[in-house]
């Protein structure tokens, strides 16, 4: 089970308790698990798998949808979540406009994605699907890896759903940060559980890759989490 960062998760239980209640929250590609979980939160859930929102037991809504095209219509949110979702979607940006559109003012988004600088990202996107499911029932345990509505998905790594980039967008769409962290996920945590040798070899590698490309690439860190603010209006 992937963890959530405690640090994010008083980040966001401070804020969301100062907030009436109920707490309207949006997971975006969500499937089965809700990742900013609240009391009394009314949680609406789109995907793409009419699979992956079976398993969803919680949410007030489903909603079987491309993030990049749904009309969200006259719903009203108060916190948009992207949970590991916008590396999978071909036009990322697209996605974070309509439920930025969706969102009342003074509402959230949160994305917690890939970094695109790290080897994991780099290993990630060059290499097939096959192998990334592999790595899910051997190294992390999920024996039902890759069958309908389980994870991992295909991805598309477009350099929007980049850390950077993604900043630059909610600026441009009237946002203001209002956190950030950067972390060392749960898959290379469980990789160096499952064998020490793997790990130093691509601990290694990492370090070679920053030394080559003066640290663009290669990063220690290879997860990140965003929180932006929509504007209150005047």
């Amino acid at each position: 089970m992937e963890f959530v960062p405690q640090e994010f998760a008083s980040f966001m239980t401070q804020r969301l308790d100062a907030r009436p209640e109920p707490v309207r929250i949006l997971e975006v590609g969500g499937g089965a698990v809700s990742r900013v979980p609240h009391d009394d939160a009314q949680v609406t859930v789109l995907d793409c798998s009419p699979d992956a929102l079976a398993r969803n037991t919680g949410a007030v809504e489903t909603l079987v949808g491309d993030a990049q095209v749904f009309e969200y219509g006259e719903r009203r949110f108060d916190v948009a979540v992207f949970w590991n979702v916008l590396e999978h979607i071909a036009v990322p940006e697209a996605a974070v406009e309509r439920a930025a559109q969706s969102l009342d003012d003074g509402g959230m988004i949160v994305v917690r994605g890939p970094d695109l600088g790290s080897l994991k990202a780099v290993i990630t996107r060059f290499t097939p699907h096959w192998v990334h499911v592999l790595f899910y029932r051997w190294v992390l345990g999920i024996a039902d890896a890759g069958t309908a509505g389980r994870p991992p998905c295909r991805v598309e790594h477009d350099g929007h759903a980049d850390r950077v980039a993604l900043i630059a967008l909610f600026r441009r769409l009237g946002f203001t940060m209002q956190y950030e962290q950067r972390y060392v996920g749960d898959q290379v945590l469980e990789l160096e559980r499952f064998s020490r040798l793997a790990f130093r070899l691509y601990a290694g590698a990492a370090a070679l890759v920053r030394l080559l490309t003066f640290s663009r690439y290669g990063t220690r860190e290879t997860e990140f989490i965003l929180v932006a603010r929509k504007a209150l209006r005047a």
